[in-house]
């Protein structure tokens, strides 16, 4: 068994301590995700991040070689209005989204909206099939 195979749990309890320091810029700019210690359930005995977006039905976990993962999420806001990665140095948001079919009972209709982005309005039209 390698040393990354190791459960969380079997690890000193000053680990978390260390963790919300790593990733303290990223829990700063995301309010509502918060750490999750693996005695609460956490995902296969590792510390999670519960509620990223706001969203309780995601968590992300948190690996036991987790420096490039903290480096990354860093530099994240996850927007809870979006699905979305918001890249703060960069100014980009970056959107997570897939393809889905549509059924009935929505049929073939227009949704119309409007995309505003710093004082400016666009609009954005789709039609579902």
């Amino acid at each position: 068994m390698a040393d990354n195979d190791l459960p969380q749990m079997l690890l000193p309890p000053y680990v978390r301590e260390q963790l919300l320091i790593r990733f303290a810029d990223f829990l700063q700019r995301n309010p509502e995700c918060s750490l999750q210690d693996p005695v609460d359930e956490g995902i296969e005995g590792r510390f999670t991040f519960v509620a990223p977006w706001g969203d309780p039905s995601v968590a992300l976990s948190i690996p036991l070689g987790y420096g490039q993962l903290a480096t990354a999420l860093n530099k994240l806001r996850l927007p809870p209005r979006f699905t979305a990665l918001w890249h703060v140095a960069e100014r980009k948001l970056e959107v997570i989204w897939t393809a889905v079919i549509i059924h009935a009972p929505f049929g073939r209709r227009d949704i119309r909206r409007e995309w505003r982005r710093w004082r400016r309005t666009a609009p954005c039209r789709r039609a579902l099939r």
